[in-house]
């Protein structure tokens, strides 16, 4: 079993079922997304840390790694920190799909482009 199918598999039903779903929305943004465990939670990366699974007492947190600089046009992300940025998910509310797959598609973006911008200057 990978480590991130065993990471998962230890958790409640409803957890493994929001983090599934998360992983393969996560997995399809792009086909070049990396998985790896990293402190001890799924992360995935392209082109730098894109963002990460965390489960929570009350369900799932998928955190942002450059939270902070996306533009969060739909008001889910939460957090005040220099970069992380989260949403906080829970089995009594459907996920809002279209919007995490925007949030993805900006945080690719962004690695993209932060990533030019590095090879640009060395």
């Amino acid at each position: 079993m990978d480590p991130i199918a065993h990471f998962i598999e230890r958790h409640t039903a409803e957890q493994r079922r929001l983090m599934l779903q998360l992983r393969e929305l996560i997995l399809q943004a792009a086909p070049a997304i990396e998985e790896s465990l990293k402190w001890k939670i799924p992360f995935y990366a392209h082109q730098g840390l894109l963002c990460y699974l965390n489960p929570t007492p009350g369900g799932i947190c998928l955190g942002f790694c450059r939270g902070a600089l996306l533009s969060n046009a739909g008001g889910l992300l939460t957090g005040e920190g220099k970069e992380v940025r989260l949403l906080h998910l829970t089995s009594d509310t459907p996920l809002p799909l279209d919007a995490i797959r925007q949030l993805l598609q900006e945080a690719l973006l962004l690695n993209e482009t932060m990533q030019r911008r590095k090879n640009y200057y060395v």
